[in-house]
């Protein structure tokens, strides 16, 4: 092969390699912003799922104390009913 055909080839494998590996990190770096984009939305629907939830187990525990009172009371009145007149 002549010395001016390889050093051309060789010229134009270099050009083709560096232009592939200039592809190949543009697409690496959409995929990675895609990706990040991505992260950050669900980061945000969940802090929200997450806010929601606390509420609604705070407003479960306010439940559970609001019964057990109604469900003390209600022995009173019943213990009251129940017992003879003394």
């Amino acid at each position: 092969m002549d010395d001016d055909l390889r050093k051309y080839l060789e010229g134009m494998e270099k050009s083709i390699v560096d232009s592939l590996l200039e592809a190949m990190r543009k697409m690496q770096t959409e995929l990675l912003t895609g990706m990040t984009n991505f992260q950050v939305a669900n980061e945000r629907r969940d802090s929200t799922h997450e806010s929601r939830y606390r509420t609604q187990e705070s407003r479960l525990g306010t439940l559970d104390e609001r019964m057990a009172e109604a469900e003390r009371r209600l022995r009173e009145i019943e213990t009251k009913l129940i017992q003879p007149p003394q």
